[in-house]
């Protein structure tokens, strides 16, 4: 989890600015789409792979409220990053490709708005997979402390 969480507030916080600053913007955009292809499908193959290993350590460990509740999250972080990858990616590079072959600002304004608003929803499913991720952290802390609890009760 900690390696999707990480992915996440690398790729989407530090990557972007640093891009947009050294290369014209149609390039930078046109890297940042590749780079957030392939980590779209990292996502997804993190997500994959801490569903498996949280439905057999409950299985194992039990079905706890907590563990449930994360699993959830889990399942709702990869549908947003198949989401974005297979849906709202492949609609941005398409807008972009129309603002950027328009034959001038005019034209392409309502495609730059397209483009803007398929950025904007991207944006928020980041944040809401960064947030998901963050709560199932605080779950399984959450989880582990009250094991504890109740290992030292016993």
């Amino acid at each position: 989890m900690g390696a999707w969480v990480g992915t996440v507030a690398g790729v989407s916080l530090l990557v972007p600015p640093f891009v947009f600053r050294m290369l014209p913007r149609e390039q930078a955009g046109e890297v940042m789409g590749t780079i957030f292809g392939w980590y779209y499908w990292l996502g997804i193959a993190f997500g994959v792979i801490a569903l498996i290993a949280g439905v057999s350590l409950a299985r194992r460990a039990g079905w706890a409220w907590e563990r449930v509740a994360a699993l959830a999250l889990l399942v709702a972080m990869v549908g947003a990053a198949g989401y974005v990858r297979l849906v709202v990616s492949p609609d941005i590079m398409a807008a972009r490709e129309m603002v950027y072959g328009a034959p001038d600002a005019e034209s392409a304004a309502p495609h730059r708005a397209t483009l803007d608003a398929l950025h904007h929803r991207s944006v928020l499913m980041n944040g809401a997979i960064l947030l998901g991720g963050a709560l199932v952290m605080l779950l399984d802390a959450v989880r582990e402390q009250s094991d504890e609890e109740r290992a030292h009760a016993a």
